[in-house]
């Protein structure tokens, strides 16, 4: 496992590189994690490589935003920034949770680029070796909560299952383990609520909360379609989630320029 270098005072550097990953975590959060994305086109489906990744663009490199609000503004109210939990004064499972992390960090940079130098080829997606330690993870500690590894921690867990597009089942399983720590306070609701439409969208199904999203004509529309449209505001509202008009306004500006990449001759 990749460790930071220690410094001189190791209480003293361990709080900057706390500081350090809070910041790469509300970035690359920021820019991609929890959208079922197709390219803009006259694409029908998904767009997966051997590796089951679900992507965005031409140059295999999903540019999405998280729905997480700042705390100066109400939930998804159309903030361009997002609030991402802090690094945790103690935490159960400090390790895990580094690890974790070490892993949320290599996801992210296989999907984006972030904290790789300029031009780098994206490396091939590893969810499988992810979802594989995720899996050993849970069966030794169960899942990752907040008092277990802090909130960023949780998060990271979440993205490996949600990235497991590959193994629904292993899914379907996490939900069961989100929704259990969402009802102790343990975990993120609205985590959940994007894990519960991924899995939907995987398999054909309509989605309860409409955050799986494809660009299509430069718009962003609906994975599948929204099990309850009429009401779909109200149940977003009751997890802290804005409506599907201010979310799909975040993330119009994105699907036009990936039309207008798209429509660029390749140089």
């Amino acid at each position: 496992m990749r460790t930071s270098p220690a410094g001189a005072d190791g209480r003293a550097s361990q709080e900057p590189r706390a500081q350090r990953r809070t910041a790469r975590v509300a970035i690359a959060i920021a820019i991609a994690v929890a959208l079922v994305l197709v390219a803009c086109g006259d694409g029908d489906g998904d767009s997966r490589d051997g590796s089951d990744r679900t992507t965005t663009t031409t140059a295999d490199r999903t540019t999405t935003t998280d729905e997480r609000s700042t705390s100066t503004a109400p939930p998804d109210g159309g903030s361009t920034t997002t609030t991402v939990p802090g690094p945790p004064t103690t935490v159960q499972q400090p390790a895990l949770r580094d690890h974790l992390l070490v892993l949320f960090e290599a996801d992210q940079a296989e999907r984006t680029g972030e904290g790789l130098p300029e031009g780098t080829k994206l490396p091939p997606a590893q969810d499988y070796e992810r979802s594989t330690q995720l899996k050993w993870i849970i069966g030794q500690y169960g899942w990752p909560t907040f008092d277990m590894v802090g909130k960023d921690g949780a998060t990271a867990a979440w993205v490996i299952a949600q990235h497991a597009d590959f193994d629904v089942a292993f899914q379907r399983e996490a939900i069961g383990h989100l929704d259990a720590a969402v009802q102790a306070g343990q975990g993120d609701p609205t985590e959940l609520a994007y894990l519960v439409d991924r899995v939907a969208v995987n398999e054909g199904e309509p989605q309860t909360y409409g955050s799986q999203i494809r660009c299509r004509g430069g718009e962003p529309e609906p994975a599948t379609p929204i099990v309850d449209p009429e009401r779909i505001d109200d149940t977003r509202a009751a997890i802290g989630l804005g409506t599907l008009d201010e979310y799909y306004d975040e993330l119009a500006m994105m699907c036009s320029d990936e039309e207008a990449e798209g429509a660029q001759p390749s140089g």
